[in-house]
Order: structure tokens, then sequence, then C-alpha cells
């Protein structure tokens, strides 16, 4: 397999419903934005546990969804800095 089609097949499509939630269109169920080496580089003077990664992760989700219903309540659809 190439190596564009392996990336196609495992890039995380992020799409905000009517409601403002992050919908998963993820074939595996789940979005990562939070990368492990990232956050392990960020703080190396501790060691990271397993969990840690999960944890962010769906604390940014929490956090995207709530500015995207502040823009929403703004009349907008678009999401800016503001927003966050």
């Amino acid at each position: 397999m190439k190596v564009r089609q392996m990336e196609k097949m495992n890039m995380a499509k992020i799409k905000l419903n009517r409601e403002g939630k992050i919908e998963e269109k993820l074939e595996e169920g789940k979005i990562k934005l939070v990368v492990a080496s990232n956050i392990k580089s960020a703080v190396r003077e501790l060691q990271v546990s397993g969990d840690v990664p999960d944890a962010l992760n769906k604390k940014v989700i929490e956090f995207l969804e709530r500015a995207s219903e502040r823009a929403k309540a703004n009349g907008r659809r678009t999401l800016y800095a503001r927003d966050l």
C-alpha cells in the first residue's frame, strides 16, 4: 500500500453536528488530536502515564465543543481563536 493511501485511511475528519458536538468520523472510532510524544516532549522532567493522552484528548474535544457553541451563539459558522 502506498504511504498516501495509508495516511488517508488513518486521517480523522472532524465535523460539527447541529448541536455543535464533534462527530467522530474515523473508522477506528476515535479522533486523535493529541500526540503522546508531543506531551512527553513538553514535560521532559516527568514520566507520562499511558492514559494522559486520551484524557487530554477528551478535554481538547470538550474545549472545541464549547468554542463551537460560542461561535454558533454569535451567529457564525467559523471558529475563531477568540471563541477559545
